[in-house]
């Protein structure tokens, strides 16, 4: 994946408001921290859903674990998403699972 980054010293979230709609439908962008700002050439929603066709994998089998801006597409793409609770608060209030520690739903799956 290719991936540029830019830092700030204030809070990149003021300059993403104006900065992620003109790239949205481009490439991937995100806030990935109260300084950094990402922008990917794919984003992990978009591997996700390359992997399961790639495997023939069906959507209803998948899994995503994230914890940040960037996992947002990817978490939206799976089936079954799990957010970190270290997450940003509006985050959490857009996916209802979250975990402490991915280890328990490793173990409920059978791994």
């Amino acid at each position: 994946m290719t991936q540029i980054s830019a830092i700030s010293a204030g809070d990149m979230n003021i300059p993403a408001k104006e900065i992620l709609p003109l790239w949205q439908d481009r490439i991937g962008a995100a806030v990935t921290g109260e300084h950094w700002l990402d922008f990917t050439a794919a984003g992990k929603g978009k591997g996700l859903h390359l992997l399961c066709t790639h495997f023939g994998i069906p959507q209803e089998n998948t899994y995503a674990f994230g914890d940040s801006y960037n996992d947002a597409p990817m978490l939206r793409a799976a089936a079954h998403p799990y957010l970190m609770n270290i997450a940003p608060t509006d985050l959490k209030a857009e996916f209802a699972t979250q975990i402490d520690d991915v280890t328990g739903v490793l173990k409920t799956l059978g791994y």
